[in-house]
């Protein structure tokens, strides 16, 4: 099941679990993978024939062995490809269906399009966030149909959402393994939207796994560069925001900005989307867009809605690194004083930006392998 339709006319915000648990029934929807491994696609809450969706499909791991190096997962989502790009890298093993065109015998014959099965060694990956798809090219090692492989020639395999890809690694590290176990569990998670806003224009964001992402940018076009101090000159601006939050695809909405907007719009909310099922957050922040967003990290609102998005993770270690290095603590930066501290086993936490690794990957490996194996902690910061 792909999708859920609910009657809006039935459909009820349940504040209080405890008043429906025993009044209702649970249905478990469940898919069997060819290792009778099952994982769960969705929870429905059933009453009087109402069907209420209650938690989502989400990436399915169908195989995670750190003694063979094997992972197969069925991506559900564009994060779950970006999780992806940041754990395979060069030499890697990929395999998958694929159509691939074979070259003409003589000048007469066309050239055939044929579907195949094919096993290459990873020299590049590539991520389509428009197309929502993951690219990895190589030297193809062997396929099927046999007759047809031309080992050691170059092919790229395209994998899109809900398309299972195997992946084998000469040695799955620990930091893999758990990144793609939370990523499992976030991708479950409700969805976060993000809007800062003042009397001039409104940031549309949303917390994703890869971090916070502009959805769109709404201008007042009834302010031309003078602040607006009457609400009534607001409602076009405010009705252009609030179709934002009745169409988005999120089930938490934070509302954040300097001044009196806010509180227009949650005016405006009140009067004209009465229906609207959504939990919306208002907070205080001096500034819009990154800034306001930055405010709302320090002031942790995101944690308290979601402690264990990769976003809050990613922030805390940061902050935790810079009071460290502000207060001349047990912390250091550089890749000089970080191979040292590694390889006398000093390290606690080594962070990497994902950029950086992609880089000098072969050059860290070393690093990798021996903050893990004195049970040092790698994280990989966006």
């Amino acid at each position: 099941f792909d999708y859920c339709f609910l009657p809006h006319s039935h459909a009820r915000a349940h504040s209080n679990a405890k008043k429906i648990a025993d009044h209702w029934l649970t249905l478990f929807l469940i898919q069997y993978s060819d290792s009778h491994k099952f994982h769960l696609i969705l929870i429905v809450l059933i009453k009087d024939n109402v069907y209420y969706l209650i938690q989502r499909v989400f990436m399915k791991i169908l195989k995670l062995s750190k003694a063979s190096g094997v992972i197969e997962v069925i991506p559900e989502s564009f994060d779950d490809l970006w999780h992806l790009q940041k754990i395979v890298c060069q030499n890697d093993i990929v395999e998958g269906s694929t159509l691939r065109t074979l070259k003409a015998k003589d000048v007469e014959q066309k050239k055939e399009k044929i579907r195949m099965y094919l096993t290459i060694r990873v020299e590049k990956i590539e991520l389509d966030a428009q197309g929502q798809r993951i690219r990895f090219l190589g030297k193809i090692i062997s396929g099927k149909p046999a007759e047809l492989v031309e080992v050691n020639s170059y092919h790229s395999l395209d994998f899109e959402l809900k398309e299972k890809i195997r992946i084998t690694k000469n040695k799955l590290k620990e930091f893999e393994l758990e990144r793609l176990k939370k990523a499992e569990k976030e991708s479950n998670k409700s969805r976060i939207m993000l809007i800062t806003l003042d009397d001039e224009q409104a940031d549309i964001s949303a917390v994703k796994q890869s971090g916070i992402k502009q959805i769109n940018l709404i201008k007042n076009p009834e302010t031309n560069g003078k602040r607006i101090k009457k609400e009534k000159k607001e409602n076009n601006y405010l009705k252009k925001i609030s179709e934002e939050i009745k169409n988005a695809d999120a089930e938490i909405i934070v509302i954040a900005g300097p001044g009196f907007t806010k509180n227009y719009l949650k005016k405006f909310i009140e009067e004209n989307l009465r229906s609207n099922k959504k939990q919306l957050i208002f907070e205080s922040v001096s500034e819009i867009g990154i800034p306001g967003y930055n405010e709302l990290m320090k002031k942790k609102v995101i944690e308290k809605i979601n402690a264990n998005t990769f976003v809050v993770q990613e922030n805390e270690l940061i902050e935790t690194l810079m009071k460290e290095i502000v207060n001349e603590g047990k912390a250091c930066y550089g890749l000089d004083l970080c191979k040292y501290s590694v390889e006398q086993g000093m390290v606690d936490e080594l962070l990497i930006t994902d950029a950086f690794l992609v880089e000098k990957r072969n050059e860290l490996e070393k690093y990798l392998d021996l903050t893990e194996k004195n049970k040092g902690k790698v994280h990989i910061i966006s």
